[in-house]
């Protein structure tokens, strides 16, 4: 009875815990919405968790008394949460580092999620992940450790995606991956040796916390209606580019006050969300995306090759189609550019600011026939 009474208590706290954060997830993280997305999933899928785990030990030790398919049920979703978990932490790191996912790619992702879930439902007609004895008495199969790899699968992988993008992308997220890897990899373990201690909900509810405290740090460096770096990024940026060479892109939306002036300030914002989503999307792994002044954004590149800036620039063209169709916009949202590379040890940044923004102005300028 020990063992279930330290189980009661720690999902308990995790409980409460969680529900001290959900004003803070739901209110102040001022994130794209696909990332937020996965970030309220993750929330809620811990949460649900946490009042199912002590409901299910109560059932474990009152097993005679307790209908053998309740107890069927609450083990495998339990088993399909822990699974949940892992892969929506996967996802919104690779969001979060990469920018949203193509839908067939999402596809893929889920793989494993797949597998677990059609292991888990042969697993109700035949026993191969965990059984109930006669007495309805949990036991672990060899099928238990198939669900063990999968999770770790998702963790690591997400681990992995973590340090590629930091290598290539060049800029600084805030992201603590260990938050949440270091405490899920030790409840795992501790769960897999010791099936009696649970205490992995309760590491995820404090690893959560953790996550969204840093987090909420990346505010001052977001901009509060797209979403993506703001301004007061750069600075990090330029610190974080020291000598080192980056190709830097400025962009200004074609005829913005026309959009405002026919269509009104809130069709404006649309406008300006659309194109940061579209930038968004269009990061191939190598970019940063800021918000610079009003309709004006910056895209850094890590790398010295133009060719990419091509790359860049028939990805944005291809999102805003998308987007244009998708939204049914009713004015053509284009745009101009202008591109150079900066070299820390050669310029300042402000003369490169000076370099890109005269380039965009004089293809503006061809724009408007000047």
């Amino acid at each position: 009875m020990t063992a279930n009474f330290e189980v009661y208590i720690t999902n308990f706290l995790a409980v409460i815990l969680l529900l001290l954060m959900s004003y803070t997830i739901r209110r102040k993280l001022f994130l794209p919405k696909y990332e937020l997305k996965d970030i309220f999933s993750l929330f809620d899928c811990t949460l649900l968790s946490c009042v199912v785990e002590p409901f299910l030990f109560f059932c474990d030790s009152k097993s005679e008394d307790v209908p053998r398919f309740v107890i069927l049920i609450l083990n495998s979703y339990q088993y399909l949460a822990y699974l949940s978990i892992s892969y929506l932490w996967f996802m919104f790191v690779f969001k979060h580092m990469f920018g949203n996912i193509k839908r067939k790619y999402k596809s893929l992702i889920a793989i494993p999620l797949y597998i677990g879930a059609l292991l888990l439902l042969i697993n109700l007609f035949k026993p191969l992940i965990f059984e109930l004895d006669v007495h309805n008495k949990y036991h672990r199969l060899f099928g238990y450790y198939i669900m063990f790899d999968l999770n770790i699968i998702y963790m690591a992988s997400s681990f992995v995606v973590y340090l590629y993008a930091r290598k290539k992308n060049g800029g600084l997220s805030l992201l603590p991956i260990w938050a949440i890897l270091l405490p899920v990899f030790l409840g795992t373990i501790l769960g897999s040796f010791f099936p009696n201690v649970s205490v992995i909900l309760a590491l995820v509810a404090i690893a959560l916390t953790g996550v969204i405290s840093s987090l909420q740090n990346e505010t001052i460096y977001r901009d509060h209606l797209t979403r993506i770096f703001n301004r007061a990024y750069i600075d990090v940026l330029v610190h974080r580019f020291k000598h080192k060479k980056v190709i830097g892109i400025m962009f200004d939306i074609n005829d913005f006050k026309s959009i405002n002036d026919t269509y009104g300030h809130k069709e404006g914002d649309k406008a300006l969300l659309t194109f940061a989503n579209a930038l968004n999307c269009s990061n191939f792994t190598k970019c940063t995306c800021l918000r610079y002044a009003g309709d004006e954004f910056l895209v850094f590149i890590n790398s010295t090759n133009f060719k990419e800036v091509s790359k860049f620039i028939s990805l944005l063209d291809e999102n805003l189609n998308i987007s244009k169709r998708d939204l049914k916009l009713p004015y053509d949202l284009t745009y101009c550019y202008g591109y150079s590379l900066f070299d820390s040890d050669d310029i300042d940044f402000d003369t490169f600011m000076n370099i890109i923004d005269g380039k965009m102005y004089e293809f503006k300028r061809q724009y408007h026939n000047i």
